[in-house]
């Protein structure tokens, strides 16, 4: 289910040494529109197991892209 506030999003899987991955999930809200860590976090916990949720949410003014508009996820790390 989408969030109504979120433009555009991409999520990230990094490494991590407990689990051996975590996701950080990186979004550009929507002009004037008002949106939390805490926000995502609770959303993505009523539709996504525990494993798939987002450890950390990171708030982008602009997603970088391509030419033809796919975003760059490997300029956002």
């Amino acid at each position: 289910s989408k969030i109504p506030e979120v433009r555009l999003n991409a999520l990230i899987g990094v490494e991590d040494k407990i689990y051996g991955e975590d996701i950080i999930a990186y979004i550009q809200k929507g002009e004037g529109k008002d949106l939390s860590e805490e926000d995502v976090i609770i959303h993505c916990s009523r539709y996504l197991q525990k494993m798939k949720m987002p450890k950390k949410v990171i708030f982008v003014k602009d997603m970088p892209k391509t030419a033809s508009g796919k975003i760059l996820k490997r300029n956002l790390t």
